[in-house]
């Protein structure tokens, strides 16, 4: 008898659809079944069709380009006015269609999960809060992780100066409330009446911002009117951690939990603030760092990251970016990304982050049946 899809997934075409189907043929898994974000939000039936036809759900990250974006804008009611044009590429919207659009889908995909019993490597209630970054840190902070001192939400340059001068800091970090992939992402430094910024956009004569892979360093008034931007989309403000270096340049791990344990993962490093790889970020492999802080600190960010995953239980995959202060003792939690997974080359066990599922999905389903909310994860990887 022929084995059935393992999972119905809700995705865009792309490298994280194309990881997925390569994992499950390398694991001698039916390729999944592909619903994409335009039809679970139009047709919400195919959804729960395709569920039905599967093991289980899972949904990948939407992306954020201006399609989507317009997308959620209109399947939410918003105005899609201020969103980008196809031809604007790069320009980051205003995020709040996006997070409307993105509920919604979660919304579909919590429904395809009851109408067919079946169920999800997704949690639909955790995805649109892992994207409200200033949310998701408060709920970190709040359980006693260690994440860097919050300033809230900022409306521009002033209320950012005046939040770091109460604060007592000469250096933040200004985040799109909605963001991702380091979008819009900026460091901001005080040198007295100076400012300096290293940020992932370039700011047009029109106030828009564009994301670039190349860093920009704007100065003082500049620097100023970059901040008043962020502002106006929508933007917090947190303090900026003197990350641990390795070989003289900045360093993170991001680190994905699998069903709670820490599993695969990566070291970032990079000369700028901003250390991702699509920004030009070196990858390295976990033991770099690991070697550099050792056992104990090692067995810190282990638990850092088990506790962060206690706090979102129904979500099996989740991308922990964590820094280790340049003290190598402290460890900080800097974001968690729902869609966090997605990294190429990252091997544990033997196995890529999307084979591990595959592998653990189809135990999981020839063994045992979890609750409707999502599996018992009892499977549990062994720590890196």
């Amino acid at each position: 008898m022929r084995e059935p899809p393992l999972l119905a997934l809700l995705a865009e075409p792309g490298p994280r659809l194309d990881s997925w189907r390569a994992a499950c043929r390398r694991m001698g898994a039916p390729e999944p079944i592909l619903v994409s974000y335009a039809e679970a939000l139009r047709h919400p039936e195919r959804l729960t069709e395709a569920a039905a036809r599967a093991g289980g759900l899972r949904a990948e990250s939407p992306g954020g380009g201006a399609q989507i974006q317009r997308l959620f804008a209109e399947i939410s009611g918003h105005d899609p006015g201020p969103l980008p044009e196809a031809e604007d590429y790069g320009r980051i919207a205003p995020p709040g269609p996006f997070l409307a659009g993105l509920r919604l889908a979660m919304a579909r995909l919590a429904e395809a999960m009851v109408e067919t019993g079946r169920p999800s490597l997704t949690d639909p209630e955790a995805v649109p809060l892992l994207f409200e970054k200033l949310e998701s840190q408060s709920r970190f902070q709040a359980a006693g992780l260690p994440v860097p001192p919050l300033l809230g939400a900022v409306a521009g340059w002033e209320d950012l100066e005046a939040k770091m001068r109460a604060a007592n800091l000469r250096r933040a970090f200004v985040k799109l409330r909605g963001g991702s992939a380091a979008s819009g992402v900026a460091a901001v430094e005080l040198h007295g009446p100076h400012v300096r910024l290293w940020t992932t956009a370039t700011l047009d004569a029109s106030g828009a911002l564009f994301n670039t892979r190349q860093p920009q360093r704007p100065l003082d008034d500049e620097a100023r009117r970059w901040v008043d931007a962020l502002g106006r989309l929508g933007a917090h403000a947190e303090a900026w951690i003197p990350k641990l270096k390795l070989d003289g340049l900045n360093a993170d791990l991001r680190l994905v939990t699998l069903g709670g344990a820490p599993a695969h993962g990566l070291v970032r490093r990079a000369r700028v603030p901003q250390t991702n790889l699509h920004l030009g970020g070196e990858r390295l492999p976990p033991e770099a760092l690991r070697a550099r802080i050792g056992a104990e600190t090692w067995a810190r960010i282990l638990e850092v990251a088990r506790r962060a995953a206690e706090l979102f239980p129904r979500h099996h995959a989740l991308g922990l970016d964590l820094a280790v202060h340049e003290d190598g003792e402290r460890v900080f939690l800097l974001e968690a990304n729902a869609f966090g997974d997605h990294l190429k080359g990252a091997l544990h066990e033997g196995l890529d982050p999307h084979e591990a599922q595959v592998k653990r999905m189809r135990a999981w389903l020839e063994a045992e049946r979890g609750p409707k909310s999502g599996f018992r994860f009892s499977d549990k990887p062994r720590d890196p």
